[in-house]
């Protein structure tokens, strides 16, 4: 009786658990190889331009190589491509690739001539229209389009959102937000901001959905002691000499971005305790902005400030900083202009009281500051106002 019980038993699982074992394996291999696949996908990028439009363009347009660079990173930027590099910009202390022609949001852009700075879509798109054998270079690839893989991109590992300020303005970028300042500080925290500039990289390109930490970005090592000079930050309310202490001027620069950029979304951000006027006072759009409330506080481990891409395309960032005292500290972001926000004041409350610093009365103002940003109400209270 038992034996045969035991059969029915090994049957059973013969018939009939096996098969479901198997059928889940397969499936679960599928499903993996799926997922490997379009984790491939992913990775790759296919481009797709009717032939007969390449042909016209070849024959008749003027610059062939600029139209079609442009139709496919128009492309590229509809489908949130996010490999774009900001590379031939290299970073040091005193680069400036992009600048305003005046110092100020109306100014020209002023792009810097790099000479060549061809990448895989420029070599890829010199091969089709090669005067030689465009031709039989349209025939080979495809009877009906332009086929372009990531075969292409991986020859050269590059690919430029611009070149050339032209290409800014063929692909809708304008300036969103810009802010201005005159550099009056002490040499060692021109010399800290000058560094985070450069660490953090004078033109930055910011794909869709990246997200940048402050403190990360710019190589901040309170262990080291390799890049930053000493410099007075505030502890608990308290000012003290500290390893990159100024640095926070440069992460209020960049919080100074989103004030009128709807894409740009400050992801991680807190105001000081303590608000000194000469250090966070700057032109915001060419307008001068005094009012407390919008600069941004960082401290390794504590505090740091974080930015995000909201926008379905790259943005393009830039932060030029003069180091000379007198000098002009100008940051700005590039991206298309149905992202020009505002900002505004919507509440302050502001007092004075005495206090008392070794044994003598000291009059100290304070307040709290409401500024809507893009839609979002921010709250900055300050236990001292300079």
């Amino acid at each position: 009786m038992l034996l045969s019980i035991t059969k029915k038993i090994l049957l059973i699982f013969l018939l009939v658990v096996m098969p479901v074992v198997f059928l889940f394996g397969v499936l679960g291999n599928v499903l993996e190889v799926q997922a490997q696949k379009q984790l491939v996908d992913i990775q790759n990028w296919d481009i797709w331009i009717d032939k007969h439009l390449v042909e016209h363009i070849i024959a008749t347009d003027t610059s062939p190589r600029r139209t079609l660079r442009k139709i496919v990173m128009q492309q590229l930027m509809d489908s949130w491509f996010d490999r774009f590099v900001t590379q031939p910009y290299t970073n040091n202390d005193t680069d400036k690739y992009i600048t305003t022609s005046d110092g100020t949001m109306s100014g020209d852009l002023v792009v810097e001539d790099l000479g060549d700075v061809s990448d895989a879509l420029d070599d890829y798109i010199s091969m089709i229209i090669s005067r030689s054998d465009a031709e039989q270079t349209l025939k080979d690839i495809n009877k009906t389009s332009v086929h372009i893989t990531s075969a292409v991109y991986d020859q050269r590992s590059a690919l430029y959102l611009f070149q050339d300020a032209q290409d800014l303005v063929e692909q809708w970028y304008t300036i969103v937000s810009h802010r201005a300042r005159t550099n009056t500080d002490p040499g060692y925290r021109r010399h800290n901001i000058s560094t985070a500039f450069a660490e953090f990289g004078h033109v930055r390109v910011l794909a869709p959905g990246e997200k940048v930490k402050f403190l990360d970005e710019i190589g901040y090592d309170p262990v080291e002691w390799e890049k930053y000079m000493e410099w007075y930050v505030i502890v608990q309310d308290e000012e003290q000499p500290e390893y990159g202490g100024g640095l926070c001027g440069a992460s209020t620069a960049l919080y100074q971005w989103v004030l009128t950029n709807t894409a740009l979304a400050p992801t991680e951000w807190r105001a000081h305790t303590k608000r000194y006027g000469d250090l966070y006072n700057a032109k915001i759009n060419d307008e001068y902005v005094s009012v407390p409330g919008i600069d941004s506080t960082i401290y390794d481990g504590h505090i740091d400030f974080e930015l995000t891409n909201t926008a379905p395309y790259p943005i393009v960032l830039v932060l030029n900083y003069d180091w000379s005292y007198g000098g002009i500290e100008e940051v700005f972001s590039l991206a298309k202009s149905q992202d020009i926000w505002s900002y505004n004041l919507k509440t302050q409350r502001k007092n004075s009281s005495t206090i008392y610093v070794d044994g003598k009365p000291k009059n100290v103002k304070w307040g709290c500051y409401v500024w809507e940003v893009n839609g979002e109400e921010r709250q900055s209270c300050y236990k001292e106002v300079h």
